[in-house]
């Protein structure tokens, strides 16, 4: 009779310690993006100021260059975040990976093709 109040005890343990992890994961994980979105809007805001501080047509292009870099990044972020909050059944993977396949095979097959012609 001890040992099954034990292991109830125990299994009561791992529940809640579990959901206390999950909770600080989720935390952080929150934490995280949150911190991430606050430094795209801080870059962003930075990229601003030099372009509209740029002493001539060089310094404008890096600063137009980083502004579409920063942008692509967000975009990539938003993307992660979505595959990560929405990810793909199991058919979805399988046609991801299959189309990635194909894709580098095709891009082997290029390779191969101009390297031939030379």
């Amino acid at each position: 009779m001890n040992e099954e109040i034990n292991s109830n005890e125990n299994n009561l343990f791992e529940i809640v310690n579990e959901d206390n992890s999950k909770n600080i994961a989720m935390q952080n994980y929150n934490e995280l993006l949150e911190k991430f979105e606050n430094l795209i809007k801080i870059i962003i805001a930075k990229i601003n100021v030099g372009k509209q501080n740029a002493q001539n047509n060089t310094e404008d292009g890096i600063f137009k260059d980083l502004e579409s870099n920063i942008i692509e990044l967000d975009n990539t972020y938003l993307a992660l975040i979505s595959y990560f909050k929405n990810p793909p059944n199991d058919e979805e993977k399988e046609i991801i990976n299959k189309t990635i396949s194909i894709k580098k095979t095709m891009e082997d097959f290029a390779k191969f093709a101009n390297e031939i012609q030379k």
